[in-house]
């Protein structure tokens, strides 16, 4: 990395960056990995460069830094748009402008994530698309577009958060219910004693106060 001559220097520095962030230290890693954004010799190192800026994103949503975590998204979405990795990075562009507020933006986003692939990313797109409208207070579109997700998708751990943030569609649209219906079935669902039944029963018994 240090050696301006090697041909290999762009992956040593990418590699630096992915060490670091996988020792949590996200500050650090989008420093070191800011050179890809910044440097146009660093901009179409091959097999490298769309990851550095994925992962540059990442770590600059962890630290909460939304607008430069939005651009650097972005970035990838635009640079590299035959990446493997143009999925995961609509995701963290929707994700970016959801912690922004503009909600409308970031379910554009998701969309083109669920529109692209029926990966786990799109599970978590469509859940994310949920809770958008229920930011928005879109009370009915939350619920429906949440409880896509089980049906649609089959990772059952991202099934049933779905469903629990159905739930809490529900009572915020004061329709306690329909609420305790969805948490009664989750319960059932939900493997005995996993975090999501526990959850389903807590919710169950402030809904049925």
């Amino acid at each position: 990395a240090g050696n301006e001559k090697s041909p290999h220097r762009g992956q040593a520095i990418y590699r630096q960056g992915e060490a670091i962030f996988a020792q949590g230290d996200f500050a650090k890693a989008a420093e070191r990995l800011a050179i890809f954004r910044d440097k146009p010799e660093f901009h179409n190192v091959p097999g490298v460069s769309d990851r550095a800026i994925l992962r540059l994103g990442q770590s600059l949503a962890a630290t909460k830094q939304w607008e430069p975590a939005r651009v650097a998204f972005e970035t990838t979405v635009n640079r590299y748009g035959n990446s493997p990795f143009v999925t995961e990075a609509r995701y963290g562009f929707g994700w970016a402008l959801q912690n922004q507020s503009k909600y409308d933006e970031a379910v554009n986003q998701y969309q083109a994530v669920t529109t692209a692939t029926t990966a786990e990313v799109a599970a978590r797109a469509q859940t994310q698309i949920g809770l958008c409208r229920l930011s928005q207070k879109k009370y009915a579109e939350a619920v429906a577009t949440l409880m896509a997700v089980p049906y649609t998708y089959d990772y059952p751990d991202l099934g049933y958060a779905a469903v629990l943030e159905a739930a809490r569609a529900y009572e915020e649209d004061k329709k306690p219910a329909d609420a305790e219906k969805l948490l009664t079935r989750l319960l059932k669902d939900a493997p005995a004693g996993s975090d999501w039944a526990k959850a389903a029963k807590e919710r169950l018994e402030k809904v049925k106060k």
